[in-house]
């Protein structure tokens, strides 16, 4: 352990939460993106490191971070949900209602775009780019580092955010498809 690191404690819910998450995550129907925002929740609920689920899970670091980070700020108000019912009504509170919420929880935003969406018409003019000299681009290298790239890319206005891994991923798929 690393000086001054303290490892991360493990999220805290209720055993209902997290059995309705366990449940969640079990069903086919649920999307990919959910279903992996609900199993970096339950990695942080077992109290796997956050370096350890983003390994596991195949997403970066940060992404685990974010969203840990958005269920502590909102574990409290879903507990006191479970707890109160709705709008403090003596009606008990469903779990289908704390499904609910849960899922509004590990969302988007609204007006959030999902930053891992790239058009086809992106995916090209990257692919340009990256047939070009770096030097055209004011960039003095000879070769492009997939960060180079990435950088550029939204500099150019080609995309708003993309990293230097998506990049990697659009040119690794673009040559086995040629």
């Amino acid at each position: 352990m690393t000086r001054g690191k303290l490892p991360a404690l493990p999220l805290t819910v209720s055993e209902r939460i997290h059995s309705i998450l366990k449940k969640q995550s079990a069903k086919s129907s649920v999307s990919v993106v959910l279903n992996r925002r609900i199993k970096i929740i339950l990695d942080g609920i077992s109290g796997k490191s956050k370096y350890a689920s983003a390994k596991e899970l195949g997403v970066e670091w940060n992404t685990v971070d974010k969203w840990r980070k958005r269920w502590e700020e909102h574990i409290e108000r879903l507990m006191v949900m479970e707890k109160q019912g709705i709008s403090k009504s003596d009606k008990p509170v469903k779990d289908h209602e704390i499904l609910k919420e849960i899922v509004r929880i590990l969302s988007n935003k609204p007006g959030q775009s999902n930053p891992g969406y790239i058009s086809l018409a992106q995916k090209e003019q990257i692919v340009a780019l990256a047939c070009e000299d770096p030097e055209r681009h004011g960039i003095p290298m000879t070769n492009w580092t997939h960060q180079m790239r990435a950088l550029v890319a939204m500099s150019k206005g080609i995309v708003d955010k993309i990293s230097p891994r998506h990049v990697g991923n659009i040119l690794k798929k673009r040559l086995t498809a040629a």
